[in-house]
């Protein structure tokens, strides 16, 4: 799932871990990527070993990101050229954006390849989970662990003596880091669309009831 922490952890195994490390959102036989074809030939269809690791992440700070991360898609022009207010860019999140594709992605990516379903287990207050089925390993991480705890996890999922994180991809730092700030400190959502992610299978099962109404309290109108 993108906009959760995956590009940091991809960067820092390929330093850390020996073997081959891939990086890949979605796996299908029809996406463009040569190397994903690759991955979903070898994991799915030949059901060759391998180990997987994905986080969650709260759902609107992850849409609101992916949505940045996208501008051109919705704007048709550079990240840094984006003229429009925070007000104006909140119509065009709400009105465009694939705001389901996360809340969904554990069916459509995890169970639908590997027939791992997260969701026949409660998940672990400590934010890390492992599953396993046939020739796939999962870890699956909640992004707001601290980084020593993902490390932790990592080590034991991967058998590390050594891994350090290095954080990647952070939308603070891109081009449109002040236009993302100040869409964050004014961003406040309709209760419909608040009710759909807060009341969503994919966040009552990762995230407790205080933090899902921590996130209601935060971006609610």
């Amino acid at each position: 799932m993108g906009k959760v922490g995956s590009s940091s952890i991809y960067e820092s195994l390929k330093r850390h871990y020996d073997g081959p490390v891939f990086h890949a959102h979605s796996l299908s036989p029809r996406v463009v990527e040569k190397t994903h074809r690759w991955l979903y030939q070898w994991t799915v269809v030949e059901k060759q070993p391998a180990r997987v690791i994905s986080l969650t992440r709260e759902p609107i700070s992850r849409n609101i990101s992916e949505f940045f991360q996208n501008l051109e898609v919705f704007f048709d022009e550079s990240p840094a050229n984006i003229q429009q207010s925070p007000e104006e860019l909140q119509k065009t999140f709400l009105a465009k954006h694939w705001h389901d594709w996360s809340l969904n992605w554990f069916d459509t990516e995890i169970n639908a390849n590997f027939n791992i379903d997260v969701y026949d287990k409660a998940f672990p207050e400590t934010g890390t989970c492992q599953y396993s089925h046939q020739n796939i390993e999962l870890l699956v991480l909640r992004s707001e662990l601290d980084d020593k705890d993902k490390v932790t996890a990592i080590c034991n999922f991967l058998s590390l003596e050594r891994f350090k994180l290095v954080n990647k991809n952070i939308g603070q730092q891109k081009d449109y880091s002040q236009t993302y700030k100040l869409f964050l400190e004014r961003a406040r959502f309709p209760r419909e669309y608040i009710d759909m992610i807060c009341e969503s299978k994919y966040f009552r099962h990762f995230y407790s009831a205080e933090e899902i109404a921590a996130a209601r309290k935060r971006w609610s109108a």
